[in-house]
């Protein structure tokens, strides 16, 4: 019995100080500072991944761009002008692209998907080409289209296509613009 009214007592005394303390608008204690809000970590973003290629990117020409097809004569030659862009789709792997350029003598710009593989972003992209006749005819890149980095703004875009059922392959060094 006695327990029971140690207890009773007890609570009732701690009952009493939380409503003591609950009508003060005085801080507890004057000293007492609070915590700084918690600064947002920064993203990690894995190495190899898409954010490395993310921008627009144009021909170095400075630089020259060798074509790896300059011995093949049924391949037209390396596509000139050319603007690639690549954006952040969703996830760190994987990119939506556009591709434009002069390629078999015919300005164009086709848009497609890449995708990030140890450190080298894969790329196939399609569309119609208007020609100067008001026709349109098919423009695909695929198997051998590829970005790799060079360096610190520098990649070079590999491409391999067919653009009005020619063959055009090359690539191109190309900077951030």
């Amino acid at each position: 019995m006695i327990r029971r009214g140690t207890a009773v007592a007890a609570l009732l005394a701690l009952i009493a100080l939380m409503a003591a303390c609950a009508g003060s608008s005085q801080p507890a204690s004057p000293t007492a500072v609070a915590p700084a809000p918690a600064t947002p970590a920064a993203a990690v973003v894995p190495a190899g991944a898409v954010e490395d290629f993310v921008g627009v990117w144009g021909e170095d020409e400075t630089a020259g761009s060798a074509d790896y097809t300059a011995a093949d004569p049924t391949v037209e030659p390396a596509c000139r002008g050319i603007e690639f862009r690549i954006d952040r789709d969703v996830d760190s792997k994987t990119a939506n692209i556009v591709f434009a350029a002069s390629c078999a003598a015919i300005r164009l710009r086709v848009e497609g998907k890449g995708l990030m593989t140890e450190g080298v972003l894969l790329w196939r992209a399609q569309g119609r080409a208007l020609l100067p006749d008001n026709t349109a005819c098919a423009v695909v890149f695929g198997d051998g289209s590829r970005a790799v980095r060079v360096a610190d703004g520098v990649i070079r875009v590999f491409y391999k296509g067919t653009v009005c059922d020619k063959d055009v392959a090359g690539s191109v060094l190309a900077k951030r613009k």
